[in-house]
């Protein structure tokens, strides 16, 4: 492990930087700390050049690096609590996870904790029984997916606080004289019984209520020109969007992603030229992995239109593209953002 060690030189003129991973300490000692990439643990060392030695291996978001050592804090309850999150925050991140995963699961956390007005190392089990017994009652009752997603979110954070290798076990029991707990069990969660868990009440369109969807779309655009107003463009191509997000299966992201080139022919299907074939890559990422790609085959010759016409209007109208930023736009020439919003209604 010590041959891992990189040590670093500190600035020039002596001062210790709160963000840099080495710090300068008297005579010729030098602390370092690096990120084992194979195990996601920082190591801590002393020394520098062949002296260099690592000196423990400290997991990350252990709470020895969220919380500072011989600081007594004038309300240590939330300090500690924030320490926490911070760390879990940490720990997340080294798991690859995205900001808006982890952004969820805190909030969850930081929500669980506000409707039982109590700190981690108070939890029992029956305030989660009490907490989705809530959440499942009134006028806006929470689904049986969301729950159990509530309760992996606060199971996965018991995992973290209670593991004894990132020491808030004993923190707390130092502290506060009591030490979390697992509350999310197999006796108190939802359990996953059918692969499919939508409301009943929800159905796919007929074919002839999908026709008069895509027919009001198209008319919407020559509605729009007849009277003289601008989003005439805008309006034909979300027609077009409409389609290919229908034509090929799309969720709301690989659409807005799409571009020209992902668009190749089949050799199957010749009667669909160059776009008998999508390639999706920026498909839905699995445990905080990489975007998962695949290829759909085109189906429908109306869903096959819609790239060829938006293309021919990218073509006619450069100067009105001109303004979006390459790396904001997509095959629909508008900002990704603008689609997402267009699409929050939509469900893959």
């Amino acid at each position: 492990m010590a041959a891992l060690a990189r040590a670093v030189g500190g600035p020039p003129d002596g001062r210790v930087s709160t963000q840099s991973p080495a710090f300068w300490l008297p005579g010729d000692a030098l602390l370092f700390t690096f990120c084992c990439g194979c195990c996601n643990n920082v190591v801590v060392g002393l020394g520098r050049g062949s002296d260099a030695r690592a000196v423990r291996v400290l997991p990350a978001g252990a709470a020895s690096e969220t919380l500072a050592e011989g600081v007594i804090h004038l309300d240590p309850e939330p300090a500690v609590f924030d320490a926490m999150l911070q760390g879990w925050a940490a720990q997340m991140a080294s798991r690859g996870l995205k900001r808006t995963t982890m952004q969820s699961a805190l909030w969850l956390v930081r929500r669980f904790a506000a409707y039982t007005n109590d700190y981690p190392w108070h939890w029992q089990p029956a305030d989660v029984d009490e907490f989705c017994a809530w959440l499942s009652s009134g006028k806006q009752p929470r689904a049986v997916s969301t729950l159990r997603g509530y309760q992996i979110q606060l199971s996965m954070f018991c995992a973290y606080v209670c593991d004894p290798r990132y020491g808030w076990l004993a923190i707390c029991q130092e502290r506060f004289g009591s030490q979390p707990q697992q509350v999310c069990t197999e006796q108190n969660r939802a359990q996953h019984v059918d692969n499919y868990e939508g409301d009943p009440g929800r159905r796919p369109l007929t074919p002839e209520e999908l026709q008069a969807f895509f027919d009001y779309s198209d008319e919407e655009v020559e509605r729009i020109r007849q009277h003289g107003r601008k989003g005439a463009l805008a309006a034909f191509r979300d027609a077009a969007l409409f389609k290919v997000v229908y034509g090929w299966g799309l969720r709301r992201r690989e659409a807005i992603m799409l571009d020209l080139a992902d668009l190749h022919p089949n050799p199957t299907a010749d009667r669909f030229g160059r776009y008998g074939a999508l390639h999706v890559r920026w498909g839905k990422a699995k445990r905080g992995g990489a975007p998962r790609r695949r290829t759909v085959l085109a189906v429908f010759d109306w869903a096959v239109d819609a790239p060829v016409r938006d293309e021919r209007i990218s073509l006619a109208v450069p100067r009105m593209l001109s303004f979006i930023p390459r790396q904001a736009s997509n095959v629909w020439g508008v900002p990704a953002l603008s689609l997402s919003t267009t699409l929050a209604g939509m469900k893959a």
